[in-house]
């Protein structure tokens, strides 16, 4: 029997303050832009999955928003021009879609299921998520050709009686 244990940490990675014009409360403001850094460890020891999360927190109203680039890049911009760098993060519902569609592209018909609707979730959002849905769906489209084609292909061969 194998017992897989996982341990995660985060770190601060760097920490920049910049003038932004937050789309939601419309104020600029000192904002900090962060990224944090995520390892996933087997065993406790050997690093197996990594990423990092750039983010910008609004200094009046405390929102914090997803960022295309490193936090260090924010710093080049104007604050009406970093308003449309900015992401608000994913609602619960579009990370449990993008979860289900990852691991059920691998099935064809109920990849289809779930693919399909978590593109429509994630179509307007901007970043990791909208592609990784709209991958998923790429795949499990051509999945679901590809068992179609294999069964009309096994049922179309003529049997011998």
């Amino acid at each position: 029997m194998n017992i897989l244990i996982i341990n995660s940490k985060c770190e601060r990675a760097n920490e920049h303050s910049v003038q932004f014009e937050c789309p939601s409360c419309n104020n600029v403001s000192e904002s900090v832009a962060t990224a944090l850094n995520y390892k996933y460890f087997l065993f406790n020891l050997i690093p197996f999955l990594w990423h990092t999360d750039n983010r910008l927190q609004c200094g009046s109203c405390q929102k914090v928003f997803e960022l295309d680039f490193e936090p260090a890049k924010a710093e080049m911009f104007k604050p009406k021009e970093l308003k449309d760098y900015v992401n608000l993060p994913p609602t619960k519902l579009e990370v449990v879609f993008t979860i289900l569609a990852v691991f059920s592209c691998l099935f064809p018909v109920w990849g289809l299921l779930i693919s399909v609707p978590a593109f429509f979730i994630n179509r307007r959002k901007k970043g990791k998520y909208k592609t990784v849905t709209t991958t998923c769906l790429y795949i499990s489209i051509g999945l679901a050709c590809f068992v179609a084609a294999i069964i009309m292909f096994v049922f179309s061969i003529p049997r011998e009686n």
